[in-house]
């Protein structure tokens, strides 16, 4: 497991401009030569990161844009 501790220092993570007032929301970064980070921004240094490959986030924003994903709730 990964986690935000494991990212090289000055790795910079984007936080979500739709984040809700309370902060909960999702980081995202690219970590060079390993591929896309996503993390949650209420986690602290041992929070885990999910990491996915040049392909497998293109695959997925392709997805999001194609509107593959139902809505949640």
């Amino acid at each position: 497991m990964i986690t935000k501790a494991d990212l090289p220092t000055g790795l910079s993570l984007r936080t979500s401009t739709a984040s809700g007032p309370n902060g909960s929301c999702v980081q995202v970064g690219y970590w060079p030569g390993r591929g896309v980070v996503v993390a949650h921004s209420k986690e602290a240094d041992n929070g885990a990161v999910l990491l996915f490959s040049a392909r497998e986030w293109e695959a997925f924003i392709q997805g999001v844009k194609a509107d593959e994903f139902p809505a949640a709730g």
